[in-house]
């Protein structure tokens, strides 16, 4: 019968120890990769797309207030969302879009995060909702989005005729 004696047993222990020491050791001193000591690019000082949006809950918060005091400055209503915005103005890029009384803001986006090389819409983005059916536009005034209840498929037709 083997029989391991206190002293292997001792020095098979400490050996484990410190082989995980030395391993542990490595990984948390390990040096970085080439790609990690690159410098992150700053982005053009007239950079367009989402480096140029505000990223910050503190940023967001003050686009939509530049972005409400500049409306309601122009004598625009100040569209928030909610249902309290049924017949508010919405500007968009080239034109001031007034929303029928039954129509409201349901959302209201200021910060989006794209992905590179697709498309990204530009901010602030407004859902829009009548009835049951919603549409959501960009600030270009381009349709991203149209939900219709059935029955209703002309529900937004104003809204295309004001966007040609």
């Amino acid at each position: 019968m083997n029989r391991f004696s206190p002293a292997s047993v001792i020095i098979v222990l400490v050996m484990v120890f410190a082989v995980a020491a030395i391993m542990v050791g490595n990984t948390w001193a390990a040096e970085p990769s080439p790609a990690e000591l690159l410098p992150t690019p700053e982005p053009p000082e007239d950079a367009k797309g989402p480096l140029s949006k505000p990223t910050t809950p503190e940023e967001v918060a003050v686009e939509e207030a530049r972005y409400a005091a500049d409306l309601s400055r122009r004598g625009g209503r100040v569209a928030a969302s909610g249902p309290e915005t049924a017949g508010s103005t919405i500007e968009l890029r080239d034109r001031v879009l007034t929303l029928p009384e039954d129509a409201y803001i349901e959302m209201y986006t200021v910060h989006v995060v794209c992905i590179e090389g697709h498309s990204c819409p530009e901010t602030p983005l407004h859902m829009i909702r009548r009835g049951n059916s919603r549409v959501e536009i960009d600030y270009s005034g381009e349709i991203l989005f149209e939900e219709l209840a059935p029955g209703k498929e002309s529900e937004f037709d104003w809204l295309k005729e004001v966007l040609r």
